[in-house]
Order: C-alpha cells, then sequence, then structure tokens
C-alpha cells in the first residue's frame, strides 16, 4: 500500500508528464542535479569545492608578487555553459569575499574590442566590472559590503548583484572562491550581454590604487550564449526529492526572519507543510512571541495535517527566540539549552579585547543570553537530541562580529557536549544510541571557525557532527538566503549538522518556490514568490536515518 507522500509523488509525477509531454518514472532519488556527466566536463557546482574545475581554462597565473595586500591574486581560470560564465579567483590569502579593505574588480571587455568601453587598470574597452566587496565611496577607508556590477559605458553606476545573479562560494572566508555570472547582460540595468570572446583582467583596488592585478587575458566561451536553459526534468525530480524512503526522518529549518512571522503565519504554515517535515528547527522567531501564539502556528490546518505537533521554544536570546518541534511521538526539553548563557566571564574577557564600539553589544549579549532551543526526541529505538540556534551576523574573519560567533559557537558546543554526558554516563551502554541534529543560521560571512567547533568531537561522546550537503532543487548551489534589495550576494548562511557516525544522511536540499515548476506549484498548492514573501532566508531540508 502506498503512502500517502508516495501517493502525492505519482500525483505530482502525472501532472508534470501531463503538461510537459516527457513523463519520467524514478523509483529512487538518483543523482544529484549537476552531477557528472558522460556527455562532457562536469558542470560547475557553486559549493566552495574545486574538484570541478579540472581541465578549466587558465586565464592567469599570477605570481606572488604582493605579501603586503591584503589579496595577493594567483592562478584564475574560467568555465562556461549556456546563460554562464563561470570564475575561480585565488586571492593568496583567507579572506572575506565581501567584506574586503578595499575591492576585488574583474574587468571585462564584453565584446573584445578595443575601440568601446573605456580602459582601466591595464585592460583597453573594458565594459562591465564585477566589484567583489563593492566600495560605495573609494576615498572613505571603508570596508567593502558585498558585490555590484558596473558598467562603464556612460559612467554607469553600480547596482546590486542580482541583475546578473552574481554569486561566489563559499559564503565564509577562504582563500579560493568559485563564483558566476549570467552572460545575457541586463537592459534594465544597463549591463552590457558577454559576446562569444571577451577579454578578463583581475585587479585587487584600495582606495583607488591597483595594489595587486594580473595580466589580461582572452576566453573564448565553448558553448552559445543561449540564455538559461530550463530543465525539463525539474518538475520530475523535485516531486521524486520531496518524497522520502520509508524509515527516514525529515528535519527542516527555516529563519523564519522575525517580522513575517507574526503577520503571515498561514503563509509559513503552508509553505512548511509542503516538505511534510517531522522535525522543525526553526530560529528567529520574534522575541516576543508566546507559547499559545506558536500552539496556534501548529494548529493550522496544512501543518495539523500532518499530524499532532509537540514543540519547546527557547526562553533566551532578546529579540529572536529559537524552537524545536515535532509530529513524532514525544519530545523532551533540555533546560539548559531553552535559558542558554555564557560561562562567567566570557563576554567580559571579549569585550576586553575588542574596541568599545562594541561593548554595548556584548552587554545585550550577555544580558540576553543566546537564541536557543533543545530537546531530546526519540527515533525508532534511537534518542537524537534536536538543536535550533542563531548565531551573530555581519564582520569578517577577526571582526568583533566573527569573535562573538565563535564565542557563541563555544558556548552551544559546550552545553552539547554536558547534555550528552549527563543523558549518558560512561558505561551504561547506551552512548552509542544518541546522535545529534543542529541546525539554524550560523551567518558564516567571516571565518569558518565557528562551524568547525560546532562540528568537533562532542567531549566524552565522540559525536563528531558533519554539516548536510543540499543544493537548491532549482540551481547548482547551496545558498540558502537571498535578497535583491542587498548588495550582499545569495550565500549560505544555514546548517543542518548531524552525527555523522550515528546518522546516514540519504538526502539533503533547499527548498524555494522560485525554483519550482508552474505546474508542481499548483499541485502544492503555493505561488512562485511565496519564499520571498516570507523570508530572505530558504527551508533547508535533510532526511535522516539511525544507522
Amino acid at each position: 500500500m502506498r503512502s500517502a507522500a508516495e501517493h502525492r509523488l505519482v500525483r505530482v509525477m502525472l501532472i508534470v508528464c501531463t503538461a510537459t509531454g516527457v513523463c519520467t518514472v524514478a523509483a529512487s532519488c538518483g543523482p544529484e542535479r549537476g552531477g557528472s556527466s558522460t556527455s562532457g566536463p562536469e558542470p560547475v557546482v557553486l559549493d566552495g569545492i574545486f574538484h570541478d574545475w579540472e581541465g578549466a581554462a587558465l586565464l592567469a597565473d599570477d605570481p606572488r608578487d604582493a605579501p603586503m595586500s591584503p589579496v595577493d591574486l594567483g592562478a584564475i581560470h574560467a568555465r562556461d555553459e549556456p546563460g554562464w560564465l563561470y570564475l575561480s579567483v585565488d586571492m593568496g590569502h583567507e579572506v572575506s569575499a565581501q567584506s574586503l579593505p578595499g575591492t576585488v574588480m574583474i574587468l571585462i571587455d564584453a565584446d573584445d574590442r578595443r575601440d568601446t568601453g573605456v580602459p582601466r587598470w591595464g585592460l583597453p574597452g573594458v565594459d562591465l566590472v564585477l566589484e567583489l566587496s563593492h566600495v560605495a565611496d573609494p576615498t572613505s577607508g571603508s570596508r567593502g559590503l558585498g558585490f555590484a556590477l558596473r558598467a562603464t559605458a556612460d559612467d554607469g553606476k553600480a547596482v546590486p548583484p542580482y541583475a546578473l545573479d552574481l554569486m561566489a562560494a563559499p559564503t565564509s572566508s577562504a582563500r579560493r572562491f568559485e563564483l558566476r555570472v549570467a552572460r545575457g547582460g541586463s537592459a534594465d540595468a544597463g549591463l552590457p550581454a558577454l559576446h562569444q570572446r571577451v577579454q578578463i583582467l583581475t585587479a585587487y583596488v584600495e582606495a583607488g590604487e591597483a595594489l595587486d592585478r594580473t595580466a589580461a587575458a582572452s576566453y573564448s566561451f565553448t558553448s552559445l550564449r543561449t540564455g538559461r536553459v530550463a530543465d525539463p526534468d525539474l518538475g520530475t525530480e523535485v516531486a521524486t526529492r520531496l518524497t522520502r524512503r520509508s524509515g527516514d526522518v525529515r528535519v527542516a529549518q527555516l529563519n523564519v526572519a522575525t517580522r513575517s512571522f507574526t503577520s503571515q503565519p498561514g503563509d509559513f504554515a503552508r509553505l512548511l507543510a509542503a516538505v511534510e517535515p517531522d522535525v522543525l528547527l526553526l530560529d528567529e522567531l520574534p522575541g516576543d512571541i508566546e507559547h499559545a501564539d506558536l500552539g496556534h502556528f501548529f494548529e493550522m490546518a496544512p501543518l495539523s495535517s500532518l499530524g499532532r505537533w509537540r514543540f519547546v521554544l527557547g526562553i533566551t536570546g532578546g529579540r529572536q527566540r529559537a524552537a524545536v518541534a515535532t509530529r513524532l511521538d514525544s519530545i523532551r526539553p533540555i533546560p539548559r539549552l531553552l535559558t542558554l548563557r555564557h560561562p562567567d566571564g566570557a563576554v567580559d574577557s571579549l569585550a576586553a579585547q575588542l574596541p568599545e564600539t562594541a561593548h554595548d553589544a556584548l552587554a545585550r549579549e550577555a544580558s540576553q543570553g543566546l537564541s536557543t532551543a533543545g530537546a531530546w526526541i526519540p527515533v525508532g529505538d534511537r534518542d537524537l537530541l534536536f538543536v535550533a540556534l542563531d548565531l551573530q551576523s555581519g564582520g569578517w574573519p577577526g571582526s568583533p562580529q566573527d569573535r562573538l560567533r565563535v564565542l557563541q559557537a563555544s558556548t552551544v558546543r559546550r552545553a552539547v557536549d554536558a547534555e550528552l554526558d549527563r543523558a549518558t554516563p560512561a558505561g551504561d551502554g547506551t552512548a552509542s544510541r544518541v546522535a545529534v541534529v543542529l541546525g539554524g543560521d550560523l551567518n558564516l560571512v567571516g571565518s569558518s571557525t565557528p562551524l568547525e567547533i560546532l562540528s568537533g568531537e562532542a567531549g566524552a561522546q565522540g559525536a563528531a557532527l558533519a554539516p548536510v550537503r543540499a543544493r537548491r532543487l532549482g540551481e547548482r548551489t547551496e545558498a540558502t538566503w537571498r535578497n535583491p534589495r542587498e548588495w550582499f550576494g545569495p550565500g549560505r548562511l544555514d546548517f543542518v549538522l548531524a552525527s555523522v557516525q550515528a546518522l546516514e544522511v540519504p538526502q539533503g536540499f533547499v527548498f524555494a518556490t522560485e525554483d519550482l515548476p508552474p505546474e508542481l506549484l499548483a499541485s502544492l498548492g503555493l505561488e512562485a514568490d511565496l519564499s520571498a514573501r516570507l523570508s530572505d532566508h530558504l527551508v533547508v531540508v535533510a532526511d535522516l536515518r539511525p544507522r
């Protein structure tokens, strides 16, 4: 007998087949979108992992000639596919691509003609500039902020990166980044299209001075600029991914972005119910939310139709709080993770190392405590420890915000270790039966140290955690955040981490309604703009199975 989810899969596939004229029935989940292909090189997946760059064209191999500069450019590689130019950039040092002291400028002669465009940093005929760490006023001495695009024709103004879907990975600091930009240009933003052959030069600029730059290089596209190619199998693939294997537990994590949750709870219920989670990890709930308010939310039809929900709501966190909820049989709150505060003296010690401008924020941190929630949820014959959290936003490696994130991650991990030690005393035979699942907005725009701390060995239990690999269903990226009104490009801010020794992860994905084909949206009762209306964060989904 088919489950309700399997019936829905068949129904959705039939809808997709009818609309497209193509019907493919999959017995299981099959390979990830963007996986290896027998007809050509492996497509680039924007995830900050570079195994898919083998054989890419080398545009420049700049020597280490700027040792005192924050950026000492190295190898620059290029790849392409219909609709996209991909670049790999070696920065020479570990940096945050969206918050440099200056700007990495990727200068492009879009039509390979010296008599159009303008000369910039040794490249004649520059038509388009990609700015990594955009500086609005180069004379201000301030750090860059996000990404920008600029046409040089008529002294074009900088526009946010979404005009050409410019993004880079990883979002956290790194030495090497991979990025993409749409080839088709934007008439609305006055940005030129890239012709079949272009010239590219990369420079690092501070206060109007190029501290390092590569030589110019020609690049000829291997594919025609046909625009972004729609995947005719997307609807079937998404329907398949929405259906989990029997016995898997589905965890969904979402930063609800505070403001929208109170005004649009019914829409949040529809969005979350569409992925049919067994466990929900919610962060950035409004600070004044009451237990009864959250109870009413889980009584709304889209969620209540999945079963009876039980939840725990964090108490600390000030203006934003976290929650763990489940439709499984039971939930046991973890008091230390509902009222989590830093160890005595930890915030004062950090404040002593930081400028006075950071002290007010640290005082609030000490007063409000951390935005976390934790609970034990039995899954089969296992007890799983679920934690929802939200870490400090903003900054760059070593900034006050980044150092506070490190402290927050250390405090959360210490609390998780203490709970594991309490629940599984040495020698009682239960240690091998517990596992940890942690999810939330880690805001890794600076160093990756908070993620490394949260993933580390869990005291006596040795429960190492690993981030679940989760791609957006509609594209080959792991971005969980986007906001076209911001200078920051799409990035991976939200994570689900799971115990690698105790849990299998059959699949993970990032769910956004704007990625789904119309036929599938209609079958789910959703609108294409629903995700964007509710939050700038996306739903991260992980299917888990105890080993």
